[in-house]
């Protein structure tokens, strides 16, 4: 779990210094082959059901982190928060097609609510698919997107980002929430190198 939100915080806020965390498994055994009939045999489950923590980020910017795989009630909420001393944004995968902006420039008197952007033609590679305004992209759409940018980076022999050193900065950040669920303690995230 949290690979997608670490990946997500990289991009958004930058490079995670350090991190505390921890973890709870609530569900200790699970039917196997994930079945739901009984009376399938159970197995013990391997990993957590909720990760949660906090985070520093290379620029000093401070954040949190969570996420359950058996709360009811969102269905796919990856979200994301990032609030500023001008603005703030806010997105949520379950609206993926919409991004909720305050922008307070100047520290005018505060303004109240946010202004809510749709994604619209305007936008990278939105046009392809659908050339009209209030016309959302589906989570197909973003799979093409993905093997257009991957095939297009072997073609042109060049790493495209996100790609293996993103992926090495996520997995340097999850070794080090690991080294927190077992310290208890602030963890130092790992330095990846850029092989360049």
């Amino acid at each position: 779990m949290l690979s997608h939100t670490t990946d997500l915080g990289h991009f958004l806020v930058g490079p995670i210094k350090q991190v505390v965390a921890n973890r709870k498994t609530w569900i200790d055994s699970r039917p196997k082959g994930g079945g739901q009939v009984p009376p399938l045999p159970r197995q013990p489950v391997t990993n957590e059901d909720y990760v949660g923590g906090l985070v520093q980020f290379e620029n000093d910017a401070r954040g949190s982190f969570e996420a359950c795989r058996i709360i009811t009630g969102p269905q796919q909420e990856l979200k994301f928060e990032v609030n500023g001393t001008s603005g703030s944004v806010v997105w949520d995968f379950e609206r993926m097609n919409e991004l909720q902006v305050y922008v307070n420039p100047g520290r005018e008197p505060l303004r109240q609510g946010y202004t809510r952007l749709f994604s619209n033609p305007e936008y990278p590679f939105h046009g392809h698919f659908n050339p009209g305004q209030g016309t959302s992209l589906g989570y197909e759409d973003l799979k093409i997107i993905e093997a257009s940018r991957f095939l297009k980076s072997i073609l042109e022999g060049k790493q495209a980002t996100p790609g293996v050193r993103e992926a090495a900065a996520v997995a340097a950040v999850h070794t080090a929430v690991e080294r927190s669920w077992e310290s208890g303690q602030w963890q130092e995230v790992g330095r990846v190198e850029s092989g360049e």
